[in-house]
């Protein structure tokens, strides 16, 4: 298992990049003050994020569920777009509150105008899936992708360490 995690992808695809720097020229032209805050991550990196509020202390607590490979940031399709307050430091603030429905299924208040949500919709016109959408965990709200035909992170894997990231990509 070892060396699963040596394999290094080292760009974004294209599409998702180009996805990415429209959202963010579209929002900038909006007068929001937002950048890219990640893209890309390492099989390492993911582990330590996981581990962040769990067996690592954090102030903030958890930080993600994704361990490494269950994040489509490890295939170069995902980014986070994060707002930049008045100084130009990033901040997370005004994201809305999130709980589980009855059925057992996140929502938030869709109907409040929110920075966030604004973002998001600038996201899905440049073909990004948004991780304010998301149902089965927790809404992302900073989280775009475009995951094409891919059906899931676990087929991504079994495909990356069989037929190589290329095969993956032209998924896109």
């Amino acid at each position: 298992m070892d060396n699963i995690k040596k394999i290094s992808i080292n760009a974004i695809h294209p599409k998702v990049l180009n996805a990415l720097h429209a959202t963010i020229a579209e929002a900038k032209a909006r007068k929001m003050l937002v950048g890219l805050f990640c893209g890309l991550r390492t099989a390492e990196e993911s582990d330590h994020l996981y581990q962040l509020g769990r067996t690592i202390p954090n102030a903030d607590g958890i930080i993600t569920n994704a361990k490494a490979w269950q994040s489509w940031h490890n295939y170069g399709l995902a980014g986070d777009i994060v707002f930049k307050d008045e100084k130009g430091r990033w901040t997370w603030n005004g994201m809305p509150k999130c709980w589980k429905d009855k059925n057992g299924l996140w929502t938030w208040n869709k109907t409040i105008s929110n920075k966030w949500n604004d973002l998001g919709e600038i996201g899905k016109i440049f073909g990004l899936e948004w991780g304010g959408t998301f149902v089965h965990m927790k809404p992302d709200f900073p989280h775009f992708q475009m995951i094409g035909k891919m059906k899931n992170t676990g087929e991504a894997k079994k495909m990356l360490f069989s037929i190589g990231i290329d095969k993956i990509w032209e998924r896109i």
